[in-house]
């Protein structure tokens, strides 16, 4: 199959921190960053690039890479993670558009990865658990890359990827949040007139006693692996709330 060349300008904007939007085919610029410093909690994240990501149209086998770091300007030690905020990936192809973060004392990718795809406005954490002591600064450097190929590329004319490359503070997951990891959601189903056979995660709208929308509410259909142990006893996953809580279903005593 003869290939297709695709043309493209990449584009990137700053929002409070590193922020990025790529559309295929547009010459449009949304936006020139600058370098710029912004706290969370008492981490401080600097970029040391001027944020542009390309401007200039480009093809298949382009590259590009951006600098920053965190420094804890706290008293002790700090836990955090690198995350992609409100990201949306409808990008078609795999193993072609992927990133990867290095470090010389912080988290270190050896591979390029996939970005998470996303059609929707999603957190994604992309490097978890990560220690930083007082006083100690992590330099970072993220490339991008689209990979050429003898492949036809064309199946991603007219995607989007947008999100913003953000530190947040480390929590443990929770079960809700293990639960989601282990199933990714399948969204809403369109229709209710037959039996589900597929195991999936399905999303739906949810209200509290007063009707008032309390959040997202995950679901399961199919023959899910639901099973949790606790205190002796069996219990099944049955709803994940919209509040973040877990409705679990009594099965006795035992364990799985």
């Amino acid at each position: 199959m003869k290939k297709r060349i695709i043309i493209v300008t990449i584009t990137l904007m700053l929002l409070v921190s590193l922020g990025f939007s790529y559309a295929y085919f547009t010459r449009r610029i949304v936006g020139k960053g600058t370098p710029i410093s912004a706290k969370a909690k008492e981490l401080k994240i600097i970029f040391t690039d001027n944020m542009q990501l390309g401007g200039t149209n480009i093809e298949p086998g382009w590259s590009d890479s951006k600098t920053f770091s965190v420094k804890n300007e706290g008293a002790g030690k700090y836990v955090y993670n690198i995350i992609f905020k409100d990201l949306i990936n409808t990008f078609v192809t795999e193993g072609y558009l992927q990133y990867k973060i290095t470090s010389p004392n912080g988290y270190n990718m050896t591979e390029y990865v996939d970005i998470p795809k996303s059609s929707t406005a999603l957190d994604k954490i992309l490097a978890e658990n990560i220690e930083i002591n007082s006083g100690e600064t992590q330099e970072y450097t993220v490339e991008f890359i689209y990979r050429n190929s003898e492949e036809d590329q064309s199946d991603d004319m007219g995607q989007k990827l947008s999100g913003t490359l953000a530190i947040e503070q480390f929590t443990a997951p929770t079960l809700a949040d293990t639960i989601k990891a282990a199933y990714p959601s399948s969204g809403e189903r369109s229709s209710f007139d037959s039996v589900y056979e597929a195991t999936a995660l399905h999303t739906t709208t949810d209200y509290d006693a007063s009707g008032s929308f309390s959040g997202t509410s995950y679901y399961f259909t199919g023959n899910p692996n639901n099973w949790v142990s606790f205190a002796g006893s069996l219990w099944r996953i049955i709803r994940i709330n919209g509040n973040g809580s877990v409705r679990l279903l009594y099965a006795g005593s035992g364990s799985t």
